[in-house]
């Protein structure tokens, strides 16, 4: 799905500093590395397995939070593949259902392209088939969902475009009264994703008119050069943006939310419903639309900037940009931090090990066992397939474990592929816990690397279970959401 940016007369006026130090970069890091405890406004949740002891930030939040949602997954011919799921799975549909709940998320709004067209490969009918599923799995479950109408739909429309628009949305009709159908102000959220080329072509007077029910009609950004456009919207919402795209990697939006917050509270918007908004980066390079546009993650410190400024403005609803639009990178379903070099979750465990004295025991979910299985030897080791890093950029091993046997312990090796030298790296551990070792450091790397981890279990027929190994970007104690 293509996303068309529009930032309106006002945003002219906004200005970046440019040529920020690494000194200040370091210092955002640094802060964001600290531990940040959670107040538990909403009731106070970590998410999985694979996480802090911190709450996802939503859950410190009086606001109603929701998450743009993407319906497309399985539309092979117009989005990457391989896909991740299909999005008209209903257990895929359950399972984030149940997985946003557990981030304090109170709904998605679904980026709709309209209703099914009846023709073959109708794209559109695949996305509405999976609203309808989500909008019924909402229903018992104290989810709430909202409809995005994207304007893209309408791209090649060349006449008559509001009279198309009617059309859609009396078909949407259906959805507005159902008890999972988000209301705001006790009417039907409709939220408007607009495009340049198309917006100035849709009588929205004559859309209201023509519907004949009352909702909640909301727009991307206020703006005060448009009073007589604004005049026809309820409120406006917040949506991913860098004034300086691609020029910095470290822009992550900040102007542009402190130009949309303090809007907002100004004459005519005041009375309008705010919308705020939340991301964890962007990056459109995996795209074929792409424009080289791209907001670092800045492990984790632009989920977190964006949230803190979200806490200090306190809107009544804040929307996160995405849950699962991995083709702009703003999705948030698997995590905020950059994904790993290498990884291995146990779910299911990786083809690749091999186990010539110790073997590893699968379990249901991220877990698995290492017992030890050497006849000879009260200790057996297995070892991961040759993995290739650049130490630079990702010089992190992190290792969970759950749980070790008594009388039991584990040691992990690095094994340089180069040098065939094997350096422990994590030593005779007695007890469960997280570890971080900086491999750049300890190893005295730069650069790429090649290099197997050697994972040694004592203890005759003894056990430790493991939930997560991988080479890593970045700490990730103050995260509040798993791994991607």
């Amino acid at each position: 799905m293509e996303r068309h940016f529009r930032h309106k007369a006002l945003r002219v006026g906004i200005t970046l500093l440019v040529g920020v130090s690494f000194l200040v970069f370091a210092m955002l890091l640094l802060r964001a590395n600290s531990i940040v405890q959670a107040t538990g406004i909403k009731s106070s949740q970590t998410i999985g397995s694979q996480v802090s002891d911190i709450a996802n930030p939503a859950c410190e939040m009086t606001s109603t939070v929701l998450a743009a949602y993407q319906v497309w997954h399985g539309l092979t011919q117009t989005h990457q593949q391989p896909p991740p799921y299909l999005s008209i799975d209903p257990d895929v549909i359950s399972r984030h259902i149940r997985s946003a709940q557990a981030q304090c998320i109170d709904g998605f709004v679904v980026d709709w392209y309209g209703p099914p067209t009846g023709l073959p490969n109708d794209e559109r009918g695949y996305m509405d088939q999976a609203t309808a599923e989500l909008l019924r799995q909402s229903a018992d479950r104290g989810f709430k969902v909202a409809l995005m109408y994207d304007e893209g739909a309408l791209s090649s429309v060349t006449a008559n475009t509001t009279t198309r628009v009617i059309s859609d949305l009396l078909y949407a009709r259906q959805y507005f009264t159902l008890s999972s159908y988000l209301t705001i102000s006790g009417r039907p959220a409709l939220f408007i994703f607009p495009y340049d080329n198309v917006d100035p072509h849709i009588d929205w007077s004559t859309v209201r008119q023509q519907l004949g029910i009352s909702f909640t009609l909301l727009d991307k950004d206020p703006d005060p050069n448009q009073l007589a456009h604004d005049a026809l919207f309820d409120g406006f919402y917040a949506w991913v943006y860098s004034p300086s795209w691609p020029t910095s990697t470290l822009d992550w939006g900040e102007d542009y939310l402190k130009w949309f917050y303090p809007a907002m509270k100004t004459s005519p918007y005041v009375t309008k419903t705010v919308v705020g908004g939340v991301w964890p980066g962007f990056d459109d390079s995996g795209a074929a639309w792409g424009q080289g546009r791209y907001i670092s993650r800045r492990c984790g410190a632009t989920w977190l900037d964006t949230w803190n400024l979200a806490k200090q403005y306190q809107p009544p609803l804040v929307l996160i940009g995405t849950w699962n639009d991995f083709e702009e990178g703003t999705d948030i379903e698997y995590g905020i931090l950059p994904k790993p070099a290498w990884q291995e979750d146990f779910d299911p465990i990786q083809r690749t090990w091999m186990t010539p004295t110790a073997r590893w025991e699968d379990v249901p979910g991220p877990t698995a066992i290492l017992r030890e299985n050497n006849p000879a030897e009260s200790f057996g080791k297995v070892e991961s397939e040759v993995i290739t890093a650049n130490v630079d950029l990702y010089p992190l091993l992190r290792v969970n474990v759950t749980a070790v046997d008594a009388d039991a312990s584990y040691t992990v090796q690095i094994l340089d592929k180069r040098t065939d030298i094997a350096t422990d790296v994590l030593k005779e551990i007695t007890a469960p816990g997280r570890h971080i070792v900086n491999l750049a450091q300890q190893m005295g790397w730069q650069g790429p690397q090649s290099f197997t981890l050697n994972i040694w279990i004592g203890g005759e027929g003894k056990t430790a279970t493991f939930d997560r190994v991988s080479i890593e970007a970045c700490y990730y104690i103050y995260l509040p959401a798993v791994i991607r």
